[in-house]
């Protein structure tokens, strides 16, 4: 029971910050010029932290891309050596 009080105690705090946040431009009159200046700041951090996580998101994908597409190629190409030795013995030891 003590750990069920514990966790809804914590839990309650948790949300109660995080609304909070979201709602800080309500102290203002809708439609005033604060309450626009607080909506486009929010909107503007929000935008601005998205389009970061999607350009390090991306970014770590195209480079996973490209290490794996280079290993891909060497591995070919060691392949590609192999299968030329193996052919060169061939031919030498039919002579």
């Amino acid at each position: 029971m003590k750990k069920l009080f514990i966790i809804f105690i914590v839990f309650y705090f948790k949300s109660t910050f995080s609304f909070a946040e979201e709602n800080k431009c309500n102290e203002f009159k809708k439609l005033s010029k604060e309450y626009i200046e607080c909506n486009a700041k929010k909107l503007k951090e929000v935008s601005s932290k998205k389009a970061k996580e999607l350009k390090d998101g991306t970014s770590k994908k195209t480079q996973e891309l490209k290490e794996g597409t280079s290993k891909k190629a060497k591995e070919l190409k060691e392949n590609l050596v192999e299968i030329g030795d193996k052919v060169k013995n061939k031919i030498k030891e039919k002579e």
